[in-house]
């Protein structure tokens, strides 16, 4: 990670994103999602509200700061501890705060706490309306996607809104399943109705779903509304 006397950020040797979407830019990735949330979230201005990012790793922090795009709070949650702590090295900006999740995860924290003895997220979001989780949801089984519902919905206001990737195939027979089985968490894939029932289960409202938008770096994806 590196900053030039204008104080611009490069985090590119903590950047965990896919190969094709690095190889395009971080900042240039991170400005058209952030863009994408905006018109999804139905948010005017970054500079008068909150988000929380939960799997931040470092695109839209990288992004917010060196294309000086306002944010009212920037709250990012990871589950790679290097990532945090590099983060809360290098931002000095009061805005902006960053949380390591010590929470199970067999691509980057085999040692982490099982989704289903946490109760809630490791720092206070109540007074967040609007949350994303982007490549989360891709690496989680049904059982982990299950309690992570339930721990953002004992963490966040009702009301708020979440924004987050999935990979939907209705084609598939069970709830769920391991595209690589030899490797779980890779990549998981979910059957939209077992899927809202977990949504419907643990008080999440679905506002709309929409299918993959290349042109936009993200997968399928719900926006739902804490009840």
């Amino acid at each position: 990670m590196t900053t030039s006397a204008a104080r611009k950020y490069d985090f590119a040797d903590l950047n965990v994103n896919a190969k094709n979407i690095a190889e395009i830019g971080t900042e240039k990735t991170g400005e058209v999602l952030l863009k994408f949330l905006a018109e999804e979230l139905a948010i005017d201005d970054w500079g008068n509200v909150g988000l929380l990012d939960i799997g931040c790793g470092v695109r839209f922090t990288q992004t917010l700061l060196n294309r000086d795009i306002k944010i009212g709070r920037y709250c990012g949650v990871d589950v790679k501890e290097d990532i945090i702590q590099a983060l809360k090295s290098e931002v000095p900006d009061s805005n902006f705060d960053f949380h390591y999740w010590h929470v199970f995860n067999n691509l980057y924290n085999k040692a982490g706490e099982k989704f289903s003895t946490i109760e809630k997220l490791p720092t206070d979001v109540s007074d967040m309306r609007y949350a994303c989780l982007i490549s989360v949801f891709t690496h989680l089984n049904g059982p982990d996607s299950n309690d992570m519902l339930r721990i953002l919905r004992a963490s966040l206001p009702k009301g708020s809104k979440i924004l987050f990737s999935i990979f939907i195939d209705d084609d598939i027979e069970a709830d769920y399943i391991e595209v690589f089985p030899q490797n779980p968490s890779r990549t998981v894939k979910h059957k939209s109705a077992a899927f809202e029932k977990l949504l419907t289960n643990n008080d999440w409202k679905v506002l709309k779903f929409n299918k993959a938008r290349p042109e936009c770096y993200i997968n399928d994806h719900f926006v739902c509304e804490a009840m």
